[in-house]
This record gives C-alpha cells, structure tokens and sequence, in this order.
C-alpha cells in the first residue's frame, strides 16, 4: 500500500488523470503543499509568499500551507526543505539574500556556494525586489546626504532583516564608499525591523521596498534611497541611490521559488508551467507592483540563468569592496 500512497501524491503532483474512486482516495490522503518562507511572518517576504500560496493552491487544487522559517538568512528554512522528500510537496521561497549573498558571505563560502547550487533548483523567478534605506518620519534627514552626513558625524544604527542578507551588504557598502559609522542590526525578517524603526529603536533600515512601502504611504517611515535603476511607482518620492550620487548601489534583488533538486523533472517542469502562469495573471503583477516589486516572468531555465549571473556579480562586489560579513 506504501508504494500506491506516493504514487498517488506524484500522480496529484503532475496533473494527470486517475480513476474516479482511486482519486477520490488519493486526494483525501494527498499531503498540503507547503511553501516555506525564510523570514518572520508579518515582513514583504510573508505577504508575497501568501500572494504565491493563494494562486499556487487554486491552480493545483491543494492546500498550500505558508510556514515561515526565519533565522540564519534562510539556513534554517533551507535545511527544513532539504529534509523533507523530493516530490514538489515542499517549496521554498528563496530570494538573492538566501541564495546569493548568504552562502557566499560564509567562511567557507566556496563550498557553502557549491552545496546550495547542488541541492536546489530554481523553478522560476517571481519579482525583483528593490532595497530602500528608510528612517523614523521625525527624523530630520530628508535626503540621502543629510543622512550620511550624519553617519559620518555619529555612528548610526541601520536594520536589516538579517546578517548576510543583500541588504546588510549595502549597508556596508554604503559605509565603505562614505565613511559613515554605520552600524549593523540583524533581525530574523521585515516585520520585527520595521517595528522597532517605527518605536525609534534603531536610526534607519535599509529592507525591502515591499516591507516598507505600506509604512511610507502612512507617513509613518521616510524613505530615502531605492536600489532600483528607476524610480519605482511605491515610493515615487525616493530618489535612486543614481539620483543622490551613489550610481553603484543599483541592485534590485530578486524573489525565487525553490525545490530540492532531488525532486523529479516532470514535477519541476509542472510547477514551472504553474509559477509562469501565475507571473503572467495581471491581478498578480498588478499586486506585485503595488508592493514594490517588479513582475518577473520566465522559466526555470531563465531563473537558473539569473541565479548564475548574481552569484558572479555579487563574488565581485564582495572582492572589490572587502567587505567581511561573517
């Protein structure tokens, strides 16, 4: 009976049609398709998981479970995905933190880097994902300089939603390059970042524009730099990191989904076709750019491809800027 019960699930898995009793049966044993999510609940990356979940499950006719798993930039997610098996059960909300910047960012990084690109696979790229460094609306720093000028004068603390993350590393940047005494605050996601910028516990936060923007729109949070090349329709008001004479801070960042490698290829080609569907619904683009984010439709063979180019981008921002991040 084992045999016909996993059977069953990579049958439901792949779409294809069973009989009418024995289907009724599978169903009712099939598991919940769970999307693990690296961060706390609550940030940009738990509301766009939730967007993914609630389309995923409608096109799969399954429960999708949203488990969020914070801790170690997306270490502890990740080991939670690897050990469960590999029949596209168990997604994994990745982003270019967790699967660029923290592997390369370990001490033994080559390895680290080598091991995450072996044991995952890439089913497609979800969004880009733009960074903003925010402050407290009462603070006084209107613009990017006034800030720096600050920093330089003053050490400064600025929230990330977690150490090795793409965000923390242009925080050091953005020292490097200006002498600010900028220091780093490590939280496990978004949300608990936000809350204490918002209760004036840390100076600034540099998060996602997603994480931050519903706080902007209330006036609650000032932003006053975005990553992206162009301004982004989220915060109109914040000026690229370009505009304020820092041209090298252009970096977007991206959302991906992620299985374990071990998982079958007719499975990741049927989640693939599923995921680029989902890109492609304008409802969903639509909420993506409410956010923040920048739609992103391609396949699992693109996302692979992108994964590959910011492992080499970001190898040389880390080289040419020295920065230690362990």
């Amino acid at each position: 009976m084992q045999w016909m019960r996993r059977g069953a699930v990579l049958v439901l898995a792949l779409g294809w049609a069973l009989p009418p009793g024995f289907a009724q049966e599978s169903v009712q044993r099939a598991k919940n398709v769970t999307l693990v999510v690296p961060f706390a609940a609550g940030g940009g990356t738990d509301t766009l998981a939730r967007m993914v979940g609630a389309k995923l499950q409608s096109a799969l006719g399954q429960t999708v479970v949203i488990e969020n798993r914070p801790g170690a930039n997306g270490a502890v997610a990740s080991r939670s995905v690897l050990a469960q098996p590999g029949d596209g059960q168990t997604l994994l909300l990745g982003s270019y933190s967790t699967h660029v910047i923290a592997p390369l960012a370990s001490k033994q990084n080559t390895e680290t880097m080598s091991a995450t690109l072996s044991e995952f696979t890439a089913l497609g790229v979800i969004s880009y994902a733009p960074l903003a460094l925010a402050v407290n609306a009462t603070s006084p720093h209107r613009t990017l300089a006034q800030f720096i000028d600050a920093a330089k004068a003053k050490q400064t603390t600025f929230a990330t939603f977690g150490a090795g993350s793409s965000a923390h590393l242009l925080g050091e940047i953005i020292a490097a390059d200006t002498q600010a005494r900028l220091l780093h605050i490590p939280y496990k996601g978004s949300a608990p970042a936000t809350t204490d910028l918002v209760g004036g516990h840390v100076d600034s936060a540099i998060l996602t524009v997603a994480a931050l923007q519903p706080f902007v729109a209330t006036g609650t949070l000032r932003a006053l730099a975005v990553s992206s090349k162009a301004r982004v329709p989220a915060m109109p008001d914040a000026a690229t990191f370009a505009e304020s004479g820092h041209a090298g801070l252009a970096d977007t960042g991206w959302f991906a989904v992620f299985v374990a490698s071990k998982t079958p290829p007719a499975v990741v080609a049927r989640l693939t076709s599923i995921l680029q569907h989902i890109a492609a619904d304008a409802e969903f683009k639509g909420k993506l750019v409410e956010l923040g984010l920048e739609p992103v439709n391609g396949s699992a063979q693109d996302a692979q491809a992108l994964w590959h180019r910011s492992i080499a981008s970001a190898r040389a921002i880390l080289k040419k800027s020295k920065v230690e991040l362990d």
